[in-house]
């Protein structure tokens, strides 16, 4: 694990992770690395990483509209005039939550932010568990090892073009199983 930890801090270094946010889409994705995907493997430095920026928990009754159900934390982000909430649950299910979004855009940065994993893993598009709707897009991405009998990661984008939506983007990062049929399974189900 220790080396897919180095493997992600590659990708986080990035010239796409590194570049400043000039619009919200690149904020958002950056939101992303920086929580979802450089704390995939530790809640407590994920919480630990929130404290040092003074980001307290939400709590539990405001956190459970981002966890649904499932024990765990959130936290809300103000960036640049623009309002995020970040949710880690126990189970290890990380999302990344933003209150309005250029859906197409960050579809667009989002899709070349997972469709780039370190080597030696692969990308590839996957069936998303969301289903798309004429104002709901979801996409999924899928990082695995080149003999698929490992762990890999799902990710996960679902943006939302109804200007009265509470919400217009959402993305996740869980631990994936691949099975015989090539369908992957977010691990564990029961943090979806």
């Amino acid at each position: 694990m220790r080396h897919f930890s180095w493997a992600l801090a590659a990708v986080l270094l990035s010239p796409l992770a590194s570049a400043q946010s000039a619009t919200p889409a690149d904020t958002f994705n950056q939101l992303f690395g920086n929580t979802c995907m450089a704390h995939l493997h530790s809640a407590d430095d994920l919480t630990a990483w929130m404290a040092e920026r003074n980001l307290a928990p939400l709590e539990d009754a405001v956190a459970q509209s981002f966890l649904h159900g499932a024990p765990g934390r959130a936290w809300a982000i103000t960036l640049d005039g623009n309002h995020y909430a970040v949710s880690r649950t126990d189970a290890g299910l990380c999302a990344v939550y933003a209150r309005r979004m250029d859906g197409e855009q960050l579809q667009s940065r989002f899709a070349a932010l997972a469709s780039k994993p370190p080597a030696p893993m692969t990308a590839r598009s996957t069936p998303s568990p969301a289903a798309s709707t004429a104002t709901r897009r979801s996409v999924s991405y899928v990082w695995a090892w080149p003999d698929e009998t490992r762990s890999g990661l799902l990710f996960t984008l679902t943006t939302s073009s109804d200007p009265d939506a509470p919400l217009q983007a959402m993305a996740s990062l869980a631990r994936a199983e691949p099975d015989e049929g090539a369908t992957v399974h977010a691990k564990p189900a029961s943090a979806r």
